[in-house]
């Protein structure tokens, strides 16, 4: 009898021992559940460094605001919203004062960059908290009037401006002040804004003149 030859793909074939599929899939399905719980951890972990805590008391909100500086607070605006984060990178604190009739807010924010004194990087964050509408929303203004003018904290002279405008959605007529002045920590900004009708010039001056 005659032998009788392989087929190419026969002689060819690779052998492959029994069992060997299935502990390749076990062993792939054990190293991915691994790099998930590791990858899920550590992103749960920098999730948990960047949340800031978030504060509604009215005392709350007064020992982070006295935090960043002292502050004598018209009785006309009541504090309704504090935040704080603090991680090996930055420390941010800031916190909202809403007006009693609902027309008007303050936002006093101050944040600090931990790895050297990086001024720009510090305003840059606050130009970002300033957009959080969280407690009370800051409106755009149409400016029609605006001028400067200098306080003393901490023996430095901080212009602040000051300015006079009408709401870009509402038509409602605002004043509002707003500058940046080194807090207790780091950079801090101030920013109130009023419905014209109910700005108190000589309140705002005294809460300015406060920051000592």
């Amino acid at each position: 009898m005659m032998d009788v030859p392989a087929e190419p793909a026969q002689l060819f074939a690779p052998h492959t021992p029994r069992g060997c599929g299935c502990r390749s899939v076990i062993l792939l399905g054990l190293l991915g559940g691994m790099l998930f719980l590791i990858c899920g951890g550590a992103c749960g972990f920098l999730v948990y460094l960047f949340t800031p805590s978030v504060f509604t008391t009215a005392e709350e909100v007064v020992l982070i605001q006295q935090e960043i500086a002292p502050l004598a607070v018209p009785a006309f605006l009541e504090p309704v919203l504090a935040q704080k984060l603090d991680n090996p990178l930055v420390t941010l604190r800031q916190c909202v004062y809403r007006h009693q009739e609902g027309r008007g807010v303050l936002r006093l924010m101050e944040t600090k960059v931990k790895f050297g004194e990086d001024e720009a990087g510090a305003r840059q964050m606050l130009d970002q908290l300033s957009q959080d509408k969280t407690g009370g929303e800051i409106h755009r203004l149409e400016v029609s009037r605006s001028e400067t003018r200098e306080f003393i904290i901490q023996q430095e002279s901080v212009p602040f401006r000051f300015d006079e405008g009408r709401d870009l959605s509402s038509a409602t007529r605002y004043r509002q002040v707003s500058g940046d002045f080194r807090g207790k920590n780091g950079w801090a900004r101030l920013i109130l804004q009023l419905e014209e009708e109910v700005w108190d010039e000589d309140a705002v001056t005294a809460l300015l003149n406060s920051l000592k």
